[in-house]
């Protein structure tokens, strides 16, 4: 059994996962006893008309998901994953239902939550990226991490509330796994080259963009969440508060498969996570033009928020 480290666990998986982690080599490796077993398993069809959730079946704790052709996924508990895949040839692409829908679905189950953003740190703090795709979350986070950011995601990461309690509380981060997903376009403006990369799907020019384990931090503090998005009106960039109700929206959109939230009966946690969320970190609006004529510019703008975020932290602590 292969044993790896994602989304803030140790998993022990029966298919060969790349995307994440190994803890195979660490001395003592052999005695680890891993939170997630992902077993393989024939499984049955999950029929159209009893998907309840999206393109998932939530019933009695357990949610199934059936990608026709390619991958059969039950997320059976909290300790169990099994997985069918259905042809041998799309075993990639199967697990990129697994590392994705699939572990999403796992997540939510462990009483988590998983975000759809891209996210880098700097002293122990994290500062998201949130925005459609294409909005150029990826291409934004390789820039900082260029710039001397800590790398946790790109895509998805998972928020801890932390327990049942009302309090205001800080807000605890780890990531999915250490890949970075680009597309050409993308990879050409940040000089890397494609040709050696794995694929993220036979049929996309999108690349897998690994890191070297030295330079993934696995847990942060959330400290800040930026919105990006396109104005090809405006000239330059611009970056400024959300308000709170926009913001709220914001961060439930950005909830990683948000159907399974009501599915679960995860909507009132859900809320106190983001209320949480709110009252402990802002929530900026990153506006500029859709061309890479402001890229600079829209790095500059995040690293300024950034400091001025460990300027006010200072002080605050200062007077403490």
């Amino acid at each position: 059994m292969h044993l790896f480290r994602a989304f803030g666990r140790v998993v022990g998986s029966e298919l060969a996962l790349p995307e994440f982690e190994t803890v195979c080599k660490e001395a003592g490796s052999e005695s680890i006893v891993p939170d997630l077993t992902i077993r393989r398993r024939s499984l049955p069809p999950v029929p159209r008309e009893e998907r309840n959730a999206g393109f998932f079946r939530v019933r009695d704790g357990v949610v199934d998901l059936d990608i026709e052709g390619i991958v059969r996924i039950r997320v059976a508990s909290e300790e169990l994953i099994e997985v069918d895949v259905l042809d041998a040839k799309r075993e990639r692409e199967a697990r990129l239902y697994l590392t994705g829908s699939g572990f999403g679905a796992w997540t939510y189950l462990c009483g988590r939550f998983p975000f759809h953003c891209g996210l880098v740190t700097r002293n122990g703090l994290g500062f998201a990226l949130t925005g459609p795709s294409g909005a150029g979350k990826s291409t934004l986070t390789a820039a900082l991490v260029e710039r001397g950011f800590g790398f946790m995601s790109d895509d998805v990461v998972v928020f801890d509330p932390g327990g049942a309690s009302e309090r205001i509380r800080s807000v605890s981060v780890t990531p999915s796994f250490p890949r970075m997903k680009l597309w050409q376009d993308a990879a050409d403006h940040l000089a890397i080259r494609t040709s050696p990369l794995a694929r993220l799907h036979q049929d996309m020019d999108k690349f897998h963009v690994p890191f070297e384990p030295d330079r993934v931090v696995h847990e942060a503090t959330l400290a800040g969440v930026f919105r990006l998005r396109f104005d090809d009106e405006r000239e330059g960039v611009d970056c400024r508060p959300l308000a709170s109700p926009e913001a709220l929206r914001e961060l439930r959109s950005n909830l990683y498969r948000q159907e399974l939230v009501p599915a679960l009966g995860l909507e009132e946690a859900a809320f106190r996570m983001i209320l949480n969320v709110l009252q402990t970190v802002p929530v900026f609006d990153l506006s500029r033009p859709r061309d890479f004529s402001c890229f600079d510019a829209t790095l500059d703008a995040v690293v300024a928020q950034v400091a001025a975020h460990e300027g006010s932290t200072s002080a605050t602590t200062s007077e403490a």
